[in-house]
């Protein structure tokens, strides 16, 4: 997103299946009466998630080093941080391994554990206080160039459509039943479709 609103004029397009405000600590959520009939279970979950699942941001956005050194200190608390993480925002109904097999959670663990960046990518959020994201224009709409997006069933923060369609130049945009925050892993076959269905017309246009 942040591309395509900086670059619009050399990016071809972009196709998302994760959406939130460019900054998120200074640009509001959408309001209850902004999510249509159809999408109120989609504010429901997005309120439930900021309400009782959003307690590792609080800690990466004001102390990633203190969580950091504690993830990097042990492995089996670096694995219940992110296989909790896995469990919860994936569609899997509280059976993590009916979605990402035990080699798959193990080799992301292991990425994380032999190159110690634990407390790296918990910074992320803290720098997002540090320096916020300022725009490099004010036009409508921010992104300004073709945007797909896949929205997923169980995906923990979900953006209404009339959200989509006034921040975006939205060309493409579907829901789909099954899937949540780690799309390209539990829905690989939909996603893949879903990128060549959508810059397929935008290549041939080049």
């Amino acid at each position: 997103s942040q591309l395509g609103h900086k670059f619009a004029d050399r990016v071809l397009g972009i196709y998302l299946t994760f959406a939130a405000p460019l900054s998120i600590i200074l640009q509001p959520l959408p309001t209850a009466d902004e999510y249509g009939p159809d999408e109120q279970e989609m504010f429901a979950r997005t309120t439930d998630f900021f309400t009782t699942g959003s307690g590792y941001s609080a800690i990466q956005f004001t102390r990633p080093q203190s969580i950091g050194h504690a993830l990097n200190d042990s492995p089996a608390g670096l694995a219940s941080w992110m296989v909790e993480k896995r469990r919860a925002w994936s569609d899997c109904k509280g059976d993590v391994e009916s979605v990402f097999t035990k080699e798959e959670l193990l080799t992301t663990l292991t990425i994380y554990w032999a190159t110690q960046t634990a407390a790296s990518s918990a910074r992320y959020y803290a720098e997002l206080l540090r320096q916020p994201w300022s725009p490099a224009h004010a036009g409508t709409p921010l992104i300004d160039v073709p945007t797909g997006f896949a929205a997923f069933e169980q995906e923990v923060l979900q953006m209404p459509r009339s959200w989509f369609e006034r921040t975006y130049d939205l060309q493409r945009y579907n829901r789909f039943s099954e899937g949540g925050h780690f799309a390209a892993m539990e829905q690989p076959t939909i996603v893949i479709d879903e990128l060549r269905a959508f810059f397929r017309p935008l290549r041939s246009s080049m």
